[in-house]
């Protein structure tokens, strides 16, 4: 444990490179599988469904969006106020 706070303050300080690793190898196999299990129910769904869906999906999008966005501007915000930038 104290092994590795100490690689991060090196890392933090520049003493020592971060070390990122190779990414595990994908099985091919599985991807296709994937795909085809994905365009088959695609496929059995009436396009109301999956414009449901996407709708869904796109208002979920949206909404993380403008929650980064919001905390953003709390941020900036508090750090104008933090250093006595203040338009009044």
């Amino acid at each position: 444990m104290i092994g590795n706070a100490v690689t991060v303050i090196r890392i933090a300080t520049g003493e020592e490179r971060e070390h990122r690793g190779v990414a595990p190898a994908k099985n091919k196999t599985v991807q296709e599988l994937g795909r085809a299990g994905g365009r088959k129910c695609a496929e059995s769904m009436t396009p109301e469904r999956r414009a449901e869906i996407a709708k869904k999906a796109a208002a979920k999008r949206w909404k993380n969006l403008e929650w980064r966005l919001s905390a953003l501007t709390a941020k900036s915000t508090e750090t104008i106020i933090a250093e006595g930038q203040t338009s009044e």
